[in-house]
């Protein structure tokens, strides 16, 4: 009859640690839980041992460049003009001689993006 309750307690070990890969959380701690309380431990985790929820950030980061990133940017005629710094480019598009839909790149961007589509640039 020992054996039996042994046996038991070891499968529901291997059943707690499993649940517990599968929730991330530390396998031999719950195998020893589960061997050492049974059918209560292995409740315990699927039932009750929740991970708490992720959060998203609520708004965009807005970092701004540095000021040593270099800039570049398509005039009305769509040749690239530059290379400028980025509080130049911020006061050509606040004096309006930029339209916002001006395409700009840096090495910070993968590809040319509109100016009102980066996060740190504010429309005027």
């Amino acid at each position: 009859m020992q054996l039996f309750l042994l046996v038991i307690s070891f499968i529901l070990g291997i059943i707690a640690a499993n649940i517990a890969v599968k929730k991330g959380k530390n396998p031999y701690l719950w195998f020893s839980i589960g061997l050492l309380f049974g059918l209560l431990g292995v409740f315990i985790l699927y039932f009750f041992n929740k991970p708490p929820p992720v959060q998203a950030p609520t708004q965009p980061l807005k970092v701004a460049p540095t000021s040593l990133t270099l800039w570049y940017y398509l005039n009305k005629e769509h040749q690239q003009c530059g290379p400028i710094t980025f509080m130049a480019l911020k006061n050509e598009l606040q004096a309006g001689e930029l339209p916002p839909s001006t395409y700009v790149w840096s090495e910070e961007l993968d590809n040319w993006q509109q100016i009102k589509d980066l996060p740190y640039f504010e429309p005027p």
